[in-house]
């Protein structure tokens, strides 16, 4: 459970990341010396909790449409972001996956699958992998599909909690314009993000050298993701940019909504 916290500093949100980390929840992963040598996989996974298995991903955008035909890596690019997508939705983030399945069409050409260890690099760590099976397949539900990945996650046995962030920016004159463009960026790219519920920032009317973001999230680790996405690290840089900036942060878990349901009372005698 994430305890109700605050913090106080000249830049807190670069150090946001060890706020929310609590303990590490990656699965393990071994390579028995009794076993042959792993090449990209681990022989062993285990995941503790909840395991969530997740549908064969394939070459498609949330709209439906079908990407990079013809173009096997292009298309398996797109399988693992919709994968991660996947892994997010669910509370977790693509490290606590623990196995997976590949089933690519038998007449892509060989060469290609040394890209998909540099793609799934942009994902996974390296050096803890998570257990696979590749399997070469005649063909996939649909004819211009070249690659096809399911997946199976593990997490923590409890509930995922939402989360709610509370955060103030404070600097000693008024904000630069490009910052102020750099924050809109950073809230349109923010709530399209999974896992994000909520996400509003305000401008202090009586104090224009203050912001106010509010911010939900559906569970820990979907902010512990947010703090890793590009849109946040340039985020970083142009608040750098700002020179001094104080910041309180709160971070609690959301409150379980009210029930606001009224009981009718006996009519008078």
């Amino acid at each position: 459970m994430i305890a109700r916290r605050a913090l106080l500093a000249s830049s807190p949100l670069l150090l946001a990341p060890a706020l929310v980390s609590a303990a590490e929840r990656t699965p393990l992963r071994r390579n028995p010396a009794s076993l042959p040598p792993a090449n990209g996989f681990s022989h062993l996974a285990e995941g503790r909790g909840r395991l969530i298995w997740l549908s064969g991903q394939v070459p498609r955008t949330p709209d439906g449409t079908h990407v990079a035909s013809g173009d096997f890596v292009g298309q398996l690019e797109q399988v693992f972001r919709n994968l991660d997508i996947a892994a997010r939705e669910a509370g977790g983030r693509f490290a606590d996956i623990v196995k997976l399945n590949y089933y690519c069409r038998q007449d892509v050409d060989r060469a290609l699958l040394r890209h998909v260890n540099r793609v799934r690099g942009d994902y996974i760590d390296p050096a803890r992998p998570p257990a696979s099976t590749f399997l070469f397949v005649s063909a996939l539900a649909w004819p211009e599909w070249l690659i096809e990945i399911e997946a199976v996650l593990a997490l923590d046995a409890g509930t995922p909690s939402e989360v709610i962030v509370h955060a103030t920016l404070t600097a000693d004159r008024a904000f630069s314009p490009a910052f102020i463009d750099e924050i809109r960026r950073l809230a349109a790219a923010t709530r399209s993000e999974p896992g994000c519920i909520h996400y509003r920032i305000g401008r202090d009317l009586d104090h224009p050298s203050t912001i106010v973001l509010a911010e939900r999230w559906r569970s820990e680790a979907a902010l512990r993701a947010h703090f890793e996405t590009p849109h946040m690290a340039r985020f970083q840089t142009a608040l750098r940019a700002e020179g001094e900036v104080r910041t309180a942060l709160e971070v609690s878990e959301a409150a379980r909504p009210m029930d606001f349901a009224l009981q009718k009372s006996a009519p008078p005698g």
